[in-house]
């Protein structure tokens, strides 16, 4: 059980077919997956992963670009095949919802909403039927089909190599 290794373990072993997929504190697995076997597995729910393409600092995503952080923009560049195509991982506590976005913001579409007690979960739809989760204050209300925008917490983003599909590893010191 994931949860419980989460809450009682200092630090846990993440397998997939009696292979070992990460080793390390609840934590670092949590906000530093290995792969996206761990991204999907640990949280509930899993990371949010959005496939894209990394041309000149910019991930284009269906919804719209998203400019990468520059600390890491030196990992992409070095990473990525040819073709740019990268996964942007993210968790829900990482995503910030807005009725009047800003420069920089992408579209969804509210597609659900879940009230969690001391949270609303939002599911968003991302213009091309991909949805996100997006956490939330409980105060928190939209109407299923609400057009908003979103942003990201860009020190709580990660990168997937599609290919590999193994974390993509910021330069040492960035």
């Amino acid at each position: 059980d994931q949860i419980e290794a989460m809450a009682m373990g200092d630090r846990i072993v993440v397998m997939s077919a009696a292979v070992v997929q990460q080793v390390g504190t609840p934590a670092e697995v949590y906000h530093d997956p290995a792969n996206l076997f761990v991204a999907r597995f640990i949280g509930s729910p899993g990371m949010n992963l959005v496939p894209g393409e990394y041309r000149d600092g910019v991930v284009h995503l269906p919804c719209g670009p998203y400019a990468a952080p520059d600390d890491w923009k030196p990992a992409l560049d070095r990473s990525l095949d040819a073709d740019g195509t990268v996964i942007l991982g993210f968790r829900p506590e990482a995503v910030t919802v807005t009725d009047e976005g800003t420069a920089g913001d992408l579209p969804a579409t509210v597609y659900a909403t879940d009230l969690h007690g001391s949270y609303t979960m939002l599911h968003l739809d991302l213009c091309d039927g991909q949805v996100i989760q997006a956490r939330a204050s409980r105060e928190t209300h939209y109407a299923i089909n609400t057009p908003t925008t979103f942003d990201l917490n860009p020190a709580m983003v990660r990168f997937f190599h599609p290919k590999t599909e193994h974390t993509i590893m910021k330069e040492a010191g960035a």
